[in-house]
């Protein structure tokens, strides 16, 4: 029987646009070098530590796969979920959206290109659905919603 678990976090990057109330998000291209989805687009995701909460995994993976230290960091309302066929797995993966104040990224090695792009291009570049699902969910239930009831943080959680 296939196993269900809860081992990365997905996590969506957002700054203001250039007109009033539209939103861009950083997508990251993987290295061809990645044997696991090599040249894809997509967001930040990671892993989540032994002894790590997934909100401190998320908030890790930002400052480790991009250099941006985020203002505001919500919970979305959104599970992201895939089968891992060779493991057996189903895996579900938590999902949460932060604001950026800068637009500079430094890129880890798992990644050899990035930029900000509309949530429509969302549609086009980024491979997992989860990942356009998630993106969506952060610009209605977040950041065009005048008052969002999901938690937020305003710094790293301790």
């Amino acid at each position: 029987m296939a196993s269900v678990v809860t081992t990365m976090v997905q996590i969506h990057i957002a700054i203001p646009g250039l007109v009033p109330g539209e939103w861009q998000f950083l997508f990251l291209k993987r290295s061809p070098a990645e044997t696991r989805y090599p040249n894809i687009w997509q967001v930040v995701t990671g892993g989540i530590e032994e002894g790590e909460t997934a909100i401190e995994a998320a908030f890790r993976e930002v400052g480790e796969e991009t250099g941006l230290a985020p203002d505001r960091f919500w919970v979305l309302p959104y599970v992201g979920s895939f089968f891992d066929a060779e493991r057996d797995e189903v895996h579900m993966v938590p999902a949460f959206g932060c604001v950026a104040p800068i637009r500079d990224v430094r890129l880890s090695e798992e990644h050899c290109e990035c930029g900000w792009f509309s949530a429509e291009q969302a549609h086009v570049l980024l491979a997992m659905p989860s990942h356009r699902e998630g993106t969506d969910v952060f610009l209605r239930s977040i950041l065009r919603n005048s008052s969002p009831v999901f938690p937020s943080y305003a710094a790293k959680p301790v």
